[in-house]
């Protein structure tokens, strides 16, 4: 992954780590109203001739409040997160639509208001992208359950499934993966949560949140898995965040 930019939630209802598909793909809806008509398929996801683009695309990832001892799961941010392919042409056409993303509007989830963080350092450390996702570290949690590309099987574990979504971004194989049903952060949420949430797209997909165990450090983000684009397969470092500054 390259580039990001983050919005903070200013006002607005408090919504959990669970609507974070819904929030990202009502994210995306608004965007692409602001792009200019012609934008790329890094920036909107569809190439029009074939639909869907299969390239690497932008990410939107709701950034919730995890990890810590007061953590609720609840989102304080939005991540417009660039493949290592944009272009330069691609950075400024994100930032010029974002900049004009002040309101939000995820109907029955009511309307959020929106400010730019123009600071890695923002005082809310959910919002310091850099800081906290993409760093270096051994070992990573989920924090948002990994949607398997494919469906396991008896001759297709789930922990293949997850170790070949690593290596297909170009991260290692790690030698140890931990399955769970609820995360082990602090705010996660258990999958069962999500199942109303994910809409169509990711729909009958099986979901496991994770711990990934590398043999050497591994630079983050960490976004694998169907439901990558849309926030969901996010790892964070373990244990202390703050230990694993860049």
């Amino acid at each position: 992954w390259g580039s990001c930019v983050v919005l903070a939630i200013e006002e607005g209802q408090k919504l959990g780590i669970a609507n974070t598909s819904a929030i990202a793909s009502m994210a995306r809806s608004a965007l692409l109203s602001l792009l200019p008509d012609g934008s790329s398929p890094t920036l909107t996801g569809h190439d029009d001739e074939t639909g869907a683009t299969k390239l690497p695309h932008l990410a939107i990832v709701p950034l919730p409040f995890v990890g810590s001892p007061y953590a609720d799961g609840s989102i304080k941010g939005i991540a417009f997160v660039l493949p290592k392919s944009a272009t330069a042409a691609d950075q400024v056409q994100l930032d010029e639509a974002l900049y004009g993303l002040k309101l939000l509007k995820l109907g029955a989830l009511g309307t959020l208001a929106l400010r730019l963080v123009e600071d890695e350092m923002d005082e809310m450390l959910s919002l310091r992208w850099r800081q906290r996702y993409a760093t270096k570290s051994k070992t990573w949690l989920s924090v948002t359950p990994v949607v398997c590309d494919l469906f396991p099987k008896k001759n297709l574990q789930v922990e293949e499934i997850l170790a070949r979504s690593l290596t297909r971004v170009g991260l290692p194989r790690p030698p140890r993966i931990e399955l769970a049903q609820i995360g082990a952060l602090k705010g996660t949420a258990p999958i069962r949560e999500y199942a109303n949430a994910d809409g169509k797209q990711l729909a009958n997909r099986y979901r496991v949140h994770a711990t990934l165990h590398f043999e050497t450090p591994v630079r983050g983000p960490i976004l694998i898995g169907a439901g990558r684009f849309l926030g969901l397969g996010l790892f964070i470092p373990a244990p202390n965040f703050e230990e694993h500054s860049t």
